[in-house]
């Protein structure tokens, strides 16, 4: 049945998060821009579907936790005897609300226009199978994004006993050095005396022919922060061989590590094809001393110190020069380190490869689900193949 969405929700206004702002809260603070904080109060316990009302419009979020909503951002108390409210989150992702926006300077919806969007709904029982096979999908997804966390975290547990706590070689004699007391053989070295480094570029936007039918990874600081994984694979935006070579942008090699040096400041990731980054980035190739685990978990350390040495007015930035100035302890112990935290971050990778199966899955089958393209024994066996 065709029904408007002012029959299926109610839309309501976020509000001031300053009175319940905690960061020991037990709820989640949303704005548009996704986690915002903690609270010790909740402006809402039971599933809903988020709809933003200023700034990022374009796409819906979904919480079935108690949260509290800032005032960009709507939230919705369903209609549940109409629709199942994952369901219907399901159906509004694929509306861009882009394309009902009414601001002028900065992207804006009203009630009034999304009351009156029309949505065609299918009956409860089918709501259900959808949803029950969509989320089989995604639970498998955060499944392992959360295993990737742990892995990460074991990883970092293990750098910090070896090269900040020195546990395997307290028996052994220390001496002073620039980092404080090390083990007597270590060294401490700079960046530029250890390490490769690149910047990024970004070809002219204007000529089509550095972009169109792009074959060369090309990130940006969104491709990052958006992800939530360590591995990155491809690129929203790729660049041609001639957007290449008529910018400063530089090919480096896989498993290399990316971090931002721009306005979003010590997030990392490593790509796993050659890639071109903007020039956001501080790009670093690890090499036979310097090997890619080491390298990673120290910048992950380091992040705060990182972010002391950037500077500017309208931006912060971490320049290559003041990055290539950092200490750094030199080891022959970090072949032996970076052969044991290998395993920890292939299942990492492992993972990863699985989720963006998974995803790729979960979006092919959405939109023929919810209209109705795909018969629901197939899709939910198919999906029972890949979770399994």
């Amino acid at each position: 049945m065709i029904y408007k969405l002012k029959d299926l929700v109610t839309i309501k206004y976020g509000k001031n998060q300053k009175k319940v702002e905690n960061p020991q809260g037990d709820y989640p603070i949303l704005g548009t821009g996704g986690l915002m904080g903690n609270a010790d109060q909740f402006l809402y316990d039971k599933p809903s579907v988020l709809i933003g009302r200023k700034g990022s419009i374009g796409k819906v979020k979904y919480i079935d936790k108690p949260f509290w909503t800032v005032d960009t951002l709507f939230y919705t108390e369903v209609n549940q005897e109409l629709v199942i409210p994952r369901y219907l989150y399901y159906k509004l992702s694929l509306i861009d609300f882009n394309h009902y926006n009414e601001g002028t300077t900065i992207p804006s919806l009203r009630t009034a226009t999304l009351n009156e969007i029309e949505i065609d709904i299918q009956p409860l029982n089918v709501q259900k199978a959808i949803v029950d096979i969509l989320s089989s999908l995604e639970d498998k997804i955060e499944l392992n994004n959360k295993m990737n966390q742990t892995l990460e975290k074991m990883a970092m547990t293990l750098y910090n006993h070896w090269f900040v706590d020195f546990g395997p070689f307290q028996d052994g004699e220390f001496v002073d050095s620039k980092l404080g007391r090390i083990p007597k053989g270590w060294e401490v070295t700079t960046i530029k005396d250890s390490l490769r480094i690149y910047g990024g570029g970004t070809p002219k936007t204007k000529i089509e022919d550095y972009w169109l039918d792009g074959v060369i990874n090309w990130f940006t600081p969104t491709d990052v922060t958006s992800s939530r994984s360590i591995y990155l694979t491809s690129s929203a935006k790729k660049i041609s061989n001639l957007g290449l070579d008529k910018s400063s942008a530089k090919l480096f090699p896989p498993y290399s590590i990316m971090m931002t040096s721009r306005a979003t400041l010590g997030e990392v990731a490593i790509n796993r094809e050659a890639s071109s980054t903007n020039q956001g980035f501080i790009n670093i190739i690890p090499n036979e001393q310097f090997r890619l685990f080491y390298i990673y978990l120290w910048l992950k350390n380091n992040k705060n110190l990182i972010i002391s040495i950037s500077n500017g007015s309208t931006f912060k930035e971490v320049s290559k020069k003041n990055f290539k100035e950092l200490k750094i302890l030199k080891s022959d112990y970090i072949i032996e380190f970076n052969e044991k935290v290998k395993p920890l971050f292939e299942q990492i990778e492992s993972n990863t490869i699985e989720i963006k199966t998974l995803v790729e899955m979960r979006d092919y089958l959405l939109p023929k689900l919810l209209s109705g393209e795909i018969d629901l024994p197939e899709a939910k066996e198919r999906v029972e193949e890949v979770v399994q």
